[in-house]
């Protein structure tokens, strides 16, 4: 069951991917997103690389793309061989992304404690620059905001946009996060804090929201990626999140 969620988990995080990035398909099961505007971003500026591929093939593929970015690579930690091709480049490991996953038909939010200073918001068009803001503020990525808002203008009638405020401040959110619908499953992605307002149970509430919005489109699993070297596995385990694949990255 966990290799079939796994397989779609990784198909709605690459459609979302291709709506921030283009996408190049390079070979069968080998894909190339890269958005240079995004800059060194290792989310959306990615080789993927599927299973079953010669040395030859994949080491002239990392040469040709090497200079047009800053480009990371994912392999599947579970496919041996491609791992070890990818090991013997002029690669450097970057880090483990795990893919997580909440079956949502369980309902493990009344484990959680009601943050009563907490309120979440799913919001439309008219929030955009109000996301957007939260969204730059909460990773620090101010360099890449109007890139960020003019894919969201074009896109955001894909997405399912959260904000969460503090009662201390109904005007100003303290956290956001993005929920994408795509085989069958509900992705969840962007999820970030006001640095000034963490550890208050903003991404908690956060993902209860996401977790109760994905029940009512009787969605079974919401999923969601997380870097082993951001520190944030324990806190989706916490909430009822279970490991259910994990990738390697590689750059340049």
């Amino acid at each position: 069951m966990d290799s079939d969620i796994s397989t779609y988990a990784h198909g709605n995080e690459l459609e979302f991917c291709s709506l921030w990035s283009t996408k190049y398909e390079i070979r069968k099961n080998i894909n190339l997103f890269y958005n240079g505007n995004l800059l060194d971003d290792y989310f959306f500026n990615r080789l993927d690389v599927g299973k079953s591929h010669e040395f030859g093939i994949i080491k002239e593929i990392i040469n040709s793309i090497s200079d047009i970015g800053k480009i990371y690579v994912y392999c599947d930690s579970a496919d041996i061989n491609t791992l070890e091709i990818l090991e013997q480049s002029d690669l450097r490991l970057f880090g483990r992304l795990k893919t997580m996953c909440l079956d949502v038909t369980i309902d493990k939010t009344r484990e959680i404690i009601q943050n009563n200073n907490i309120t979440t918001k799913i919001v439309g068009i008219s929030y955009l620059n109000k996301w957007i803001d939260t969204y730059s503020k909460a990773f620090l990525s101010f360099d890449t905001k109007d890139e960020v808002c003019k894919i969201l203008t074009r896109r955001a009638n894909e997405m399912i946009l959260i904000l969460a405020y503090s009662n201390t401040s109904t005007i100003m959110p303290a956290g956001c996060c993005i929920l994408f619908e795509k085989f069958g499953l509900m992705g969840l992605f962007c999820l970030g804090t006001i640095p000034n307002l963490r550890n208050r149970g903003v991404g908690s509430e956060l993902l209860k929201t996401a977790a109760i919005y994905s029940k009512g489109r009787n969605v079974r699993s919401l999923v969601l990626q997380t870097l082993s070297e951001e520190n944030h596995e324990k806190f989706f385990l916490d909430n009822g999140f279970n490991i259910i694949s994990e990738r390697v990255v590689f750059h340049f």
